[in-house]
Parts: structure tokens; sequence; C-alpha cells
């Protein structure tokens, strides 16, 4: 293969250049000269469950999973309805063993090693969730294990060896095959060995000494043998030896795509074993073998279930040069609960319920026929829920739609004449039924764990049997000390729980509960009784050594579709007496630690927050006409907290901004000097001794934040603590300084006098505002100013109005700087008001950056790059199946990995937006009317480089170096320079790179190097 090199010549420029754009953050070494690219991607994944609606006949909305039924008692119960437990969700994974595998008489030889390799990688691999796996386990919170794909694993298995597969007389002959020929009863004058051991060459024949030729390719042995025993007029057996090796292709959603050494017993699973099995993304039910026949291309298609399923037939032997192709995968449903076989399934798309029931194995003696539960989507936008009986004909021959997940429930396990104690117990079971029986008559002291929820259990009805469950809440303290009781019926089942167990509960089943959870010793449900109040679950005995005492928070919904409503509450207040709150259904209490303080003031406002160098940092509940002297004492106090300065950052009450600062004494306010009234929302902090005053940064971020303060510290460092709300190209800071000016900051703008901004205009020497972009995006220099201590930095959105499109000039002008442009501002007009060239100016290598061709130029390299891998997995394909000689595969792969590397270079690449063959002269007058006067766009940056003195020669030459420039000197005077050309250098293809970012062929320069 001819070599090709390239020698670039160019100016030293290129030098300046590179050193300018190290410094802008531009440019990188050459590729100013927009050759190179980078493809940069990103992938996430996130599984999204959407609204979701029950339907029975018609829909109706509800938001609560369907296999979520009752609340979860404990871990390894069964739960209401015969579904299984409601747990937190876990990924509980399996491996399959593969210690002691016997892969054969070869097992010790490197091939075995590598097969035994990769078969644990490939296991090991299984052992994870797919895509496809997490989507419907995330749909299937109540089970302790995800369902997996049905069928992969077989292909994890190994290969079997050619010395472990019998060879009967379908075995089709090849070139490369060893043969035996025994001579049965021949006659005493054939000149023949009664045993010829054989080999077919490489034409497909065999030579039978004294006898000739036989053509045997292609032949399976019963005719090879027929043949050959014609021609010798007496009987013979042929078996075959040691088996000949042939490449088959396996390419697709296989873990290891590429070609397999296999030999003429091995069959398409073979193949597929040796290719490190399916990917869970490629399909069971389509995998297509392509084979060349005398007659042409033959497709031929298997559907693997009906091996797995059925014991069908259709794996049948490899032939030399077939390529196995495995599509990505159809769509998928799953079957789930009291099924012989609970898997997920790919369908061909036709399927209906009946069928999907059929392939996951029936159903279970258990199985409860009269409600089954169909999860689906609808239109990719949500989930719709349907129920149906498995005794409705209708039911069962709807189709089967790819995300179907269908769920069988377990029948009733109660017997008639019993009644059931499970969960948190050290006596689950069967208890007789007696007419009359109650609950207590069931429940006695020695039934409960220390722990053992009081507060709450559940009975779950299903009288008479096969109708739908009731779910009876009770208090089994007030069983046990006999306040009320509860009549008994035939298979009931009483459910005690765990305090703090319970995970999740589904309020359209259960609605008389409430619940507590955070900081207490018995979070959990709790029955709800009519009349009850907050006193009557909260008492000492609830509260932790660090519980907040001054803050608790009641959610309460009140109507279906309505948003919550918060209630703020001090739990001191409630167990001292002095208040209470009536409870209702459904409502989640909440308890805090103190220090907790991540409270949204969008939906609790009747709030205020202590924070900083203090004993009880928190959330405190607002009560009206509260004062700071009314809650902070001496005991408040630190060793370190700082008694001369804290202060209360205040909020408007509509619009939640940062009203003021309220600065105060804490020594003053313990001596009852001062007196401040505390507003909702409102937030107290207390510093440290001897420590600056932090930064403040609040406004547009997801949470306000204040930052210590350290010497020296920019914009920048403060900015990197807080997530924004908006997209920064719409934000800037406004920051507010108390006590100083923005000494360097001012003195730049005014330097600029309006030619050149450096962001937002000052508004006043207190008060400078600077786009987010430039410091955080540009990483402007002049734009990330000095922090003082207790600078307060606001972010907000950019009024439209302001937004001033500008360009930059740098360089050798006479007045560097930024410049404000219109629609109509021209390079001419830039350069002007710019001051015009200086004396030492070389307008001729002249840079000017545009985002829109960057941005062109990573959309061009993209499709060049998505192009190029294309035509790659083509010559691929190509290079599989084309019947080539060793050489000529050999050169085919050699320029297939060339174009790989050339790929992997321009993935790596960066462009820069340069636009390049822009020629300013010297007289700047002339460039006004020259078809270069280009109009300029918001954001160019044009840089003017100084004049340059040497000549950069580079690539295929001996010597590889900067020369002074001489006027005159040629292309070829310069490489001879170098020492000349290499032998590798293709003369054809000698580039010149010039100044203005150009590249001509050095065949096209006319009069040798020109200056620049």
């Amino acid at each position: 293969m001819k070599k090709f090199s390239f020698l670039f010549l160019t100016l030293y420029f290129l030098s300046i250049n590179f050193a300018y754009t190290q410094s802008q953050g531009g440019l990188s070494g050459l590729s100013g000269i927009g050759l190179k690219g980078t493809l940069t991607t990103s992938s996430s994944t996130s599984a999204t469950t959407g609204n979701i609606q029950t339907q029975t006949g018609s829909s109706t909305s509800s938001n609560i999973p369907p296999e979520q039924s009752g609340i979860n008692p404990v871990e390894g119960s069964a739960s209401p309805s015969g579904l299984p437990d409601v747990i937190e969700m876990t990924t509980e994974t399996s491996q399959t063993s593969i210690e002691g595998i016997d892969l054969g008489q070869d097992s010790g030889t490197d091939l075995t090693k590598e097969l035994t390799k990769e078969i644990k990688s490939a296991t090991q691999t299984f052992s994870t969730l797919s895509s496809i796996e997490n989507s419907f386990f995330a749909r299937l919170r109540a089970y302790k294990k995800p369902l997996r794909q049905f069928g992969y694993e077989f292909f994890l298995g190994k290969p079997r060896l050619p010395t472990s597969i019998p060879v009967d007389k379908s075995y089709t002959l090849g070139p490369g095959d060893e043969v035996y020929i025994y001579i049965i009863g021949a006659p005493s004058n054939m000149k023949l060995p009664p045993v010829l051991k054989l080999t077919v060459d490489r034409e497909g024949k065999l030579y039978i000494p004294n006898f000739g030729v036989f053509y045997v390719w292609g032949m399976d042995l019963a005719e090879a043998e027929s043949i050959i025993a014609e021609a010798l007029k007496t009987n013979i057996k042929l078996t075959v030896g040691r088996l000949r090796t042939f490449p088959v292709y396996v390419s697709g959603e296989v873990r290891r795509p590429g070609s397999v050494l296999v030999t003429g017993v091995n069959t398409v699973v073979d193949a597929l074993m040796m290719a490190g099995g399916i990917k869970r993304t490629g399909t069971l039910r389509d995998v297509v073998v392509t084979r060349r026949t005398p007659r042409g291309i033959k497709k031929i298609h298997i559907d693997f279930y009906d091996i797995l399923l059925k014991g069908k037939p259709v794996d049948f032997r490899v032939k030399d040069g077939d390529v196995i192709f495995v599509k990505d995968i159809g769509p998928t449903a799953a079957v789930a609960g009291k099924v012989k076989r609970p898997a997920i399934y790919e369908l061909k798309g036709y399927e209906t319920i009946r069928d999907l029931l059929k392939i996951a194995g029936g159903l279970l003696p258990s199985s409860y026929r009269y409600k089954v539960t169909l999860q689906r989507y609808k239109n990719n936008e949500y989930l719709e829920i349907y129920e149906g009986k498995l005794t409705d004909q209708k039911f069962l021959s709807q189709k089967v739609k790819d995300g179907d997940l269908i769920f069988i429930r377990q029948v009733i396990s109660v017997p008639q004449n019993a009644v059931s104690v499970e969960g948190y117990t050290p006596y689950p079971g069967l208890y007789q039924y007696k007419e009359g029986m109650k609950l207590s008559h069931v429940l006695k002291p020695d039934m409960f764990f220390q722990d053992t929820n009081s507060k709450f259990g559940l009975i779950v009805r299903q009288y008479p049997p096969g109708s739908e469950p009731k779910y009876i809440t009770f208090v089994p303290e007030d069983i046990l000390l006999k306040n009320y009781d509860i009549d008994l019926l035939p298979a009931d089942r009483i459910i005690l729980y765990k305090f703090g167990a319970i995970k999740r509960i589904d309020t359209n089943k259960i609605k008389d509960v409430i619940i507590l959870k955070g900081a207490i010793k018995y979070p959990g449900v709790y029955a709800y009784k009519k009349g009850m109040k907050l006193s009557h679950v909260l008492n000492t005995d609830q509260l932790l050594i660090d519980t907040n005492i001054y803050f608790g928070l009641i959610k309460r919904i009140p109507a279906i579709g309505k948003p919550p409503k918060y209630i703020t509450f001090s739990l001191q207040d409630i167990i001292n007496g002095t208040f209470d709150i009536s409870l209702k259904p459904l409502d989640e209490i909440s308890f805090y630690k103190f220090g907790y303080r991540d409270i949204d003031f969008n939906k609790v406002k009747d709030v205020f927050v202590i924070e900083g160098e203090i004993k009880y940092p928190g959330v405190y509940a607002y009560k009206k006409g509260i004062t700071l002297n009314d809650i902070f004492s001496d005991e408040y106090l630190l060793i370190n907290t700082n008694l001369y300065f804290a202060e209360i950052e205040r909020r408007n009450p509509k619009t939640l901004e940062i009203e003021k600062i309220i600065k105060f004494v804490p020594k003053d306010v313990l001596a009852g000097k001062e007196k401040i009234e505390i507003k909702p929302m409102d937030v107290i902090r207390f510093y440290p001794k001897y420590v600056f005053t932090p930064v403040k940064v609040s406004g547009l971020v997801e949470k306000s934040a204040y930052i210590p303060y350290k010497e020296g510290m920019k914009l920048s460092e403060a900015l990197a603590y807080v997530k924004f709300k908006k997209d920064i190209k719409k934000l800037r800071a406004d920051i507010f300084r108390e006590q100083g000016k923005f000494k360097g900051f001012l003195e730049q703008a005014e330097t600029a006098k309006g030619k050149a901004e450096t962001g937002k205009a000052l508004i006043s020497k207190n008060i400078a505002s600077i786009y987010l972009y430039d410091v955080l995006v540009k990483k402007q220099s002049t734009k990330d100013i000095l922090l003082n201590p207790g600078d307060r930095i606001v972010i907000r959105e950019i009024d439209p109005e302001e937004i001033v499109e500008r360009v930059y000039v740098t360089g050798y002008v006479k007045n560097p700087g930024v410049f404000k442009i219109d629609d109509n501002t021209t390079l001419y007009d830039v350069l002007k008001a710019a001051g015009g060239l200086r004396h030492n100016a070389y307008p001729e290598g002249v840079i000017i950056l545009r985002e829109s061709v960057k941005e062109m130029q990573k959309e061009k390299i993209a499709q060049a790059i998505l192009r190029m891998k294309q035509e790659l997995e083509k010559e691929e394909a190509g290079i599989m199946q084309a019947d080539l000689t060793s050489g000529e595969l050999k050169a085919r792969q050699a320029a297939f990995e060339a174009k790989r590397r050339l790929l992997n270079e321009m993935e790596k690449s960066q462009v820069t937006g340069r636009i390049a063959g822009i020629r300013i002269p010297r007289n700047l007058e002339d460039l006004k009317n020259s078809p270069f006067n280009i109009l300029l766009e918001n954001g160019d940056r044009i840089y003017i480089p100084k004049k340059p003195v040497s000549v950069l020669v580079f690539g295929e030459v001996y010597n590889p170096s900067a020369l002074v420039y001489v006027k005159g000197l040629t292309v070829k005077d310069y490489i001879d320079s170098t020492g000349g050309l290499t032998r590798d250098a293709d003369i054809e293809n000698i580039f010149v790179i010039k100044a203005d970012g150009s590249v001509v062929s050095s065949a096209n320069v006319n009069k040798g190097i020109l200056n620049g």
C-alpha cells in the first residue's frame, strides 16, 4: 500500500496564533485551520413512571401503582389481596456459578481458558439489570427480586467442543477434513491397506493411491461413502477423524461480535455462545443466518423460543461463510405474580393475553382468576391500569402491546374456618375460627415484640370469598386494654407491624390512618380515630435527644387533585398543653432534628430559621407577635458565638425576595436593651468570633448560600457554591457592597469611556452588575472581580432591553477593547473604532473567531464522523462476507484500521470557529469597499497578530524547524533548508498554510513563500 503523509509548510505566525489562543482559551495548536472538530456525546437514563390511571371499563385517576395493596407489614410476610410484600425497592441479583465447568478433553488449551473467561464475564454481566428489566422493576415495587428477560442465560453456557459431538452421516465434507476409509471384504488382489487415513485437500478432493481422485467438497458422508464404494467395487465405511475449522461471522447484539472459529459439527447456538451470548438488547425471536448456496444467498430466520419453550429442533449446523446477525430486541411484555414462569418476554407482535400466559407456563393452583391487573402505557404519556378476569374470553383475547405488564394475584391463603395472624409477631399462624370470635380473643400480650407498633394494626377481610377485600384499622394497645373490640369473620387476616417499618400505604384503600415520620422514637402508621388531636400521639416518650421541639409540620391533602396544605406547630407547645391541633385522616406529621433548615418558603411560610454559630439551629414555628427576646437566651450560646454582630434576613411576603438585612447585637438582646420582632420567613444568622463577614449569594439560585470569605476571593469562586434556576446566559450578578467601592473594576470601566464595556454598566460605586456567561463560560478575568467581606450577590434575570451586542478586538491595534455593534457594523468600522493598526501589526494574519461558524463546523464534523462510522460498519460487514485470500484480507483489514484511527482522531479534534481567508490591506481605508469587509456578529473575536519573522516547516522532513523569513525564497528552498524530504513523504501533497488560515497546495504557489 502506498503511504500517505502530509508535509505542512506554514508561516511562523502559527506559533503566535498558538500562544494567543492558549491565553484566550480558544484555538489549540494547528486547529485554527478548521480541519479538526470535537464530537461530544452524553446520555442519561431516567425512568419515568408518569401519571397512573386505573381503568375498569373506563379510566379513573389514581396515583398508586397497581401492585401496591395495603401496607407492607414486615419483610417476609404476605400483604393484603395476596400481593407480594410492599417493600423498599432493592435489586437482588443472582449469578450462575461456573465453578468446575468441564470443557472437555481440550480444557487445558488457551482457547478453552479464554472461553471460560468469556463465560464468567458474560455471567457477571447478566447479574446486573438491563434497561428493560429496570423499567418493569420500577413498576413492580412489590417484588423482592426483579423480573428477568426470558431465555438469555441459555446462551451463557459453554459451546460444545468437537470431541464431545458425534458425527453422523449428514456431516458435510470440506477442505481440511481428515477421513478414515475402512475397506470391508476387499479381494486379495486389491492393493489397498485395510484402513486409509486421508485429508480433503484445498480443492475439495480426496486422493486414493492407485485408484484416483474423488471430489467430495459439499457432499455429506453418506453420499461420499456411496461414490467411493462404487468406484472401489467393495464395501467401505467412511468416518471423520480430525475436523476442519472455518470462520463464521456473528454480528449485531452479541457480547463479542466478529469472527468465531467453528467446525462442521457446531451449531448456530454454539457460534452464539462463542461470541459471548446474545445481549439483552438483542432479539431471541428473529435471529437471521445468511448462507451462500449454489442457488444464491439464502436467509434463514430462527425463533429461539421454539427451542426454549417447545423443544423444536430449529438449531442447525453452521457452514463455512455463514453470517449470523442478531437484530435489536422487539416489543416486550411481562407476566408477574402467580404463574409458573414469571418473566419478561419478547413479542412477535400478534400475541394475546391468553398466548402470553401460555408462554409464561400457565397458572398455578394458587392463581386468583377473578382479578387480573394489566398495566399499559398510553401513547408514551402515562400508565393506564385495566382489571379483568381469567374467565372472561374477551379479556384474554386482547392483543398484548409493548410494555404491557400482567399481574396475577394469589387466592386467599386463609382457610374459611380460621383467622390468621401475620406480620411482626412472635406467634404468626392460623387460629381456629369460632362463632362470635372477637379480636381480643386472638391478640394477647405475649403476641407483641417490644417494638411492635401498638398504635396501628390492620384486618384484611374478604368475606364472602371472592369479594373485594375490606381494610379495617385498629389500635392494638386499645384492644389489649379492652377499650374497644372488633368482631371477627372467617378468613380474616390480622396484620401487626413494627414501628417505623412501613414505607407506603395505598390511600385508595386505607384512609383512616395518620403517618408519623422523622426524628421521633416511634415513627410509622397510626390508626386514626374521630376527634383525634396531635397531643394524643405526641408526648415526651416520643422525643429523641436532638428532636427539634420548636418545629413540626403536618402535610394535609384537602381533597383529591388539590395541592397539599402545610400546618406548622411547636412540639413544646403541644406537650405543655398550651396549643393543640385536630387531626384528619391521612395527615402526614413530620418531625425534624435541630440543625435541619432545608425549608421551602414557597410551601411553608409561617416559620423562621435560626442558623450559624448557635446551639439550637433549625426551623422554628412562627407565632404572631413573637420576638427574638422570647426565644434567645444564654443557653443558646456557644463558646465561639459572636456577641457583637448578628443579622436577620427579611423577605417580602409576596415576592419572597430578600427585602432588607437587619443587623443586631446579640449581647444587647440578652440584656433586654434591644427588642426585635420576628416575621415569617426571617432567617436569623449568628456568626463566630474573629472571622470575616461571609459573602451571601441569593436570588435565582436553588438555595441561598452564605459563603465564608477568604482573602483574594473572586466572584467565580462564590458562584461555584450555588446552582442556578435558569440558563446562565439569561442571568446577571448584582453585587452590593456596603464598605468600599469596586475600585479596579470601576477604573477599567471609566478608561473604556463608552467605547468598550466590560459588563453591564455600573449603577453606582457600591453596586456592580456582571453577566454570568462572561465570568463562568467565557472566563473573562476582567469580569471576575475581587470580593470584599460582606458582599451580597443577588442573581437576577437579564432584562432583554439591557443586552448589548458586542465584539472583542485584541492584538496589534492602537486601542484594543470591547465594542458595541448593530446589524450593519462591519470589520472596517470596528478596526477604525479601535484606532487603526499599529506600525508592527500584521493584518494579513488576522484571526476572526465566530460562534455561529464554530457551531457549523461542529455540525459538519459530527456529520462526517457519523458518515465515516456508517461506512466503517458496512466495510467491516463486507470484509466478513467477502471471499478473500489471506493476503487480500490482511490488506483490507490494514486499510480498515487506518480509517478507524482517522475516525478516532476526528472524534478527539476541536473546532475553533475561525473564518479563514480574510485579507486586510495595510491601508485600512482600502478595506472599506473590499469584499473582505464582512458584517460582524455578536461575540466575534478579532485578533491582529504581530508581523512574523520566521517560517515553520514540519511534517515528513529530516529536520523540522522554524526558519528566518527571507523574501523571495521558494517552497523548495525552505524544504532544502531542513534537509529535504524523508523517504515516506508524499511529494504530491505538500501544503502551505497561509497566515490568513487558508490552505493551498505548494503546486499553486507561483512566487515562492509570500510575506506572511
